[in-house]
């Protein structure tokens, strides 16, 4: 590949035909992976370190009624954390399956000075 036709990336390099859609692409997923509660941060060498609270600490945990049997409370939250893994999961499957994903998710946060992507706080319940 012709450095000239690319645009560099630390030691990668994402092909001008698909930065754009690239660029989109990172902006969502970080959007989605943050409201999620996940968060991404580039370290000096420029590796990314991709992570996620437990469901207990997401944004996206709900208290189960007290009025239930325990049985049920306890069946609901294992369901509801399950879920909460899965599509977390799932997003990375994402980044993972798109040609150069982590590389355009770390050009997207350079470009945008970012350093740190921390998602939306939770409650621990």
């Amino acid at each position: 590949m012709n450095p000239r036709e690319a645009t560099a990336m630390a030691e990668e390099y994402i092909p001008d035909e698909i930065a754009a859609g690239l660029d989109l692409f990172a902006a969502t997923w970080l959007q989605q992976w943050s409201e999620a509660g996940g968060s991404v941060q580039i370290d000096a060498a420029g590796r990314a370190s991709i992570g996620w609270p437990s469901y207990s600490h997401s944004p996206e945990c709900v208290e189960v009624g007290h009025d239930l049997p325990d049985t049920v409370r306890s069946n609901q939250r294992t369901f509801r954390s399950g879920m909460y893994d899965g599509k977390m999961r799932a997003l990375l499957e994402l980044i993972d399956a798109v040609p150069c994903g982590h590389d355009a998710l770390k050009l997207h946060m350079r470009q945008h000075g970012l350093a740190h992507y921390l998602g939306r706080p939770g409650t621990p319940t």
